[in-house]
């Protein structure tokens, strides 16, 4: 349980650069690159983002139920995430502000 304990941190802000992912490619849909994603914008309109709760959803409880999150990938995740993130934000900035 140490270990879990160790990766929360990091796992809470994951959660929330997931979050900031939704809102700011929301904010910037026709930006979008990710053929996933702008399959999910075709069929689901704007709940597009429910199948990537429901994913991420399972992979939480799973690493939660069994007690550990592996750092090492819970460090590069995290990190391409923020660089996501990051770019988003940068598109939101360049459409909205400039």
């Amino acid at each position: 349980m140490s270990n879990l304990r160790q990766s929360l941190p990091m796992f809470l802000i994951l959660i929330t650069l997931q979050i900031l992912d939704v809102i700011t490619t929301n904010l910037t849909p026709d930006l979008e690159s990710n053929p996933v994603v702008l399959f999910l914008f075709l069929h689901l309109g704007e709940m597009w983002w429910l199948p990537k709760f429901a994913i991420c959803l399972l992979i939480s409880a799973g690493a939660i139920m069994a007690g550990r999150i592996p750092r090492r990938p819970l460090v590069i995740i995290t990190t391409c995430y923020a660089m996501i993130v990051l770019l988003n934000m940068a598109n939101v900035v360049a459409t909205y502000l400039i």
